[in-house]
């Protein structure tokens, strides 16, 4: 599909335009158009025979003209025209951490530098230092090769459960700190995005922040190398600049403290440091996304508000007077908006559906199964006990215990007889377990073979009380024989969850690339699961499928395929996935009552005997 290699064109043609400081305007809606395609479900190429390009939000006469112009010759002039005023390694340069397009076109314009390898060059040779350039004194020279050098150890982004473990850390690190009455992660980790750039922190601290109103809080600074108590914000600063998780400091002020955590994560942190009356709109503002927070702007512009970081304010002459931003609830409210949860803050209708019960999206307390675990018997460390007392201990109604088949012989796959003996062993087990009221099936994650076909002959399916059918090779296929192969597997009666449906994993595999509206419909049309495997390698169904599948009735079934005890703890990187494709509680299939799950069962196994 050309859906991918049109997102990155309309973002390259946004960051030279910024680079040239052309239109703001422009540069916001060529980012948008970007991020539409690079998330649009359908094929661009479809779309655009069928007429219906103008029908995608965000997608406008102009944009469609483009998009047309490319799908016909392969390139749009107008950029051509526009890629052609800089160099290529100036947009490089950009990637650069602290580096912008104001000092990339400083470097280019002024120094002549043209690319990341004479960037660094003249750095170290000290030529860039001695022309002096406005903007790139000393200090900011010796940032910019501290960021080169990261560059090249780093891509400079974690996955989602690197980053949620490191932020957890740190917020409750901040906690214990005086003078601070709250902190929460913000950014693209609370939107539960799968990959994290950077982590922001939200620190509440009280609004009178004198020495006197401290000393009432029991938040009395710390006395500094001079003699003298050290401001909250300072204060906060030193404790960063003095824990484990600070590798180096970026800067320090009064509002804001970043810095790296240590190799080999070296993630930059943002913390953000406002008072009481402003901790709610600074937790909305830099949650964001842009795209949101673009739309919520206009909307307040529009009522004669102001909208920033600090608060809601009523503007009256020459006065503002602040009317909402101790919490996101009260600035969500002064624009006429219920309180929108983070993970759908992506300007995908969130601002415009009136009927979104926002109360039903799942969480992970509303969890009561896991139906994709593994043990020793093929690639994991735990025996069958130790996950039926794991899933005990989590209040769990059932389980499946899962392990590979024959196929996979790197992950110990079980060839028939050892999974004969197997699904005897996890019975025995299962009566035991009944007795304190928890079902353990014996099931097992079958391989969906490159044509479809799955890795037991059916006659061995049937002796299986749950199967997960999944794709563990054969990921170069094309689009068409990935969507056949998933479609084939889907259609088969004794199948139960299609597990991770793509095969993806983080950073190293992008995995297949089937067309998954036709892998839905014929999800709905066989009363087959789909499944969000929440390791946060995988995230697979990714978040877009999982909203085209909320939208057609096929039940989600979110499962942590656990190897090891710690990994049942991955079950909320799946309920962020499945909450930023908007899945409520009745969308997931593991949140049904035992009886109810029951119920689904038994319809599954009759319509299989038909």
């Amino acid at each position: 599909m050309k859906n991918l290699e049109l997102a990155k064109l309309f973002e390259h043609a946004a960051e030279v335009l910024a680079l040239l400081e052309e239109n703001a305007f422009k540069i916001i809606a060529y980012r948008k158009i970007a991020r539409v395609l690079e998330e649009l479900p359908d094929d661009i190429e479809k779309l655009a025979a069928a007429n219906k390009l103008e029908t995608i939000p965000g997608i406008g006469k102009s944009s469609a003209d483009h998009i047309l112009e490319y799908l016909r010759s392969g390139q749009i002039a107008e950029f051509e025209d526009l890629f052609s005023q800089i160099p290529a390694g100036v947009l490089q340069m950009m990637k650069i951490p602290t580096l912008g397009p104001k000092t990339a076109s400083i470097l280019w314009r002024e120094g002549g530098i043209t690319s990341i390898e004479q960037l660094k060059a003249g750095i170290d040779a000290g030529t860039l230092a001695e022309l002096k350039l406005k903007g790139l004194g000393e200090k900011k020279l010796q940032k910019i090769r501290e960021n080169l050098a990261h560059l090249e150890t780093t891509a400079g982004r974690l996955r989602l459960g690197e980053a949620f473990q490191i932020a957890t850390e740190i917020v409750a690190f901040l906690k214990t700190l005086p003078g601070v009455i709250h902190a929460q992660y913000c950014g693209s980790l609370r939107r539960g995005k799968e990959t994290i750039g950077d982590i922001d922190i939200a620190v509440c601290i009280p609004n009178d922040n004198d020495d006197q109103s401290r000393d009432r809080k029991g938040a009395t600074g710390t006395d500094s190398p001079h003699g003298r108590t050290l401001p909250v914000a300072a204060q906060i600063a030193d404790a960063i600049r003095q824990s484990d998780f600070c590798g180096s400091v970026i800067q320090a002020g009064p509002t804001k403290t970043s810095f790296r955590t240590p190799p080999p994560t070296g993630i930059q942190v943002d913390v953000r440091i406002v008072p009481e009356e402003s901790f709610g709109a600074a937790l909305q503002y830099f949650t964001g996304s842009q795209a949101h927070n673009v739309k919520l702007r206009e909307m307040a512009i529009k009522k004669g508000l102001k909208l920033n970081e600090w608060g809601v304010f009523k503007v009256i002459g020459n006065k503002e007077q602040q009317i909402a931003g101790d919490t996101e609830e009260s600035v969500y409210a002064a624009l006429g908006l219920p309180w929108i949860p983070p993970e759908l803050r992506e300007d995908h209708g969130e601002l415009e559906t009136r009927n979104l019960k926002l109360e039903t999206l799942v969480a992970l307390s509303d969890i009561r199964g896991d139906l994709h675990l593994h043990t020793t018997a093929s690639d994991g460390t735990n025996s069958i006990d130790e996950l039926i007392a794991e899933a005990k201990r989590r209040g769990y109604q059932y389980i499946a215990i899962t392990d590979h088949s024959k196929s996979q012989f790197q992950a110990n796959g079980l060839k028939v007889d050892r999974l004969i003996e197997h699904v005897k062993a996890i019975r025995a087990a299962a009566k035991e377990a009944e007795k304190s009221g928890i079902l353990v099936l014996a099931g097992s994650e079958v391989d969906i073979l490159a044509d479809g076909s799955l890795d037991y002959e059916d006659e061995i399916l049937t002796q299986l009380d749950w199967v997960v059918a999944s794709p563990h090779t054969a990921f170069t296929q094309d689009t068409d024989a990935a969507t056949q192969r998933l479609v084939r597997a889907v259609a088969n009666p004794y199948v139960h969850v299609i597990g991770h449906p793509t095969g993806r994993k983080f950073p190293s595999r992008r995995g297949l690339e089937p067309d998954m509206s036709k892998v839905i419909f014929a999800a709905a049309r066989n009363g087959t699961a789909l499944e969000i495997n929440a390791n946060d390698e995988r995230l697979d169904l990714r978040d877009v499928h999982v909203r085209m599948a909320v939208d057609a009735h096929v039940p989600i079934c979110i499962n942590t395929d656990a190897h090891a005890l710690d990994n049942f703890n991955c079950m909320i990187y799946g309920i962020l996935t499945a909450r930023r494709g908007w899945a409520s509680k009745g969308d997931v299939l593991n949140t049904r009552s035992l009886e109810e799950f029951k119920k689904w069962r038994k319809q599954r196994k009759e319509q299989a005997m038909w």
